[in-house]
């Protein structure tokens, strides 16, 4: 199940640089996200573990700025874990 879940996040990552180049998940490092990043990987592992839409979670106080961008992520990431 974590196989298809890191499959699913590479899958998610590379169509979110090439749909939006400038929304960097990563650190200067280019090796580790950063906190989009995680909140990505978060989504796909919760919609491949638990069977469930991550669309709509509450909002963090870290995305209150951004609600956008997490219902972006959500959706990439539950995007990302279909294979139909």
């Amino acid at each position: 199940m974590v196989g298809f879940g890191a499959k699913f996040l590479y899958d998610a990552g590379v169509g979110i640089m090439a749909a939006d180049p400038k929304l960097v998940l990563h650190q200067a490092d280019n090796s580790h996200p950063n906190p989009k990043g995680s909140y990505l990987a978060a989504c796909v592992f919760y919609t491949t573990l638990l069977d469930r839409n991550p669309v709509g979670l509450p909002a963090s106080t870290f995305w209150r700025a951004e609600e956008y961008r997490q219902r972006y992520l959500e959706k990439r990431g539950l995007a990302s874990c279909r294979t139909d």
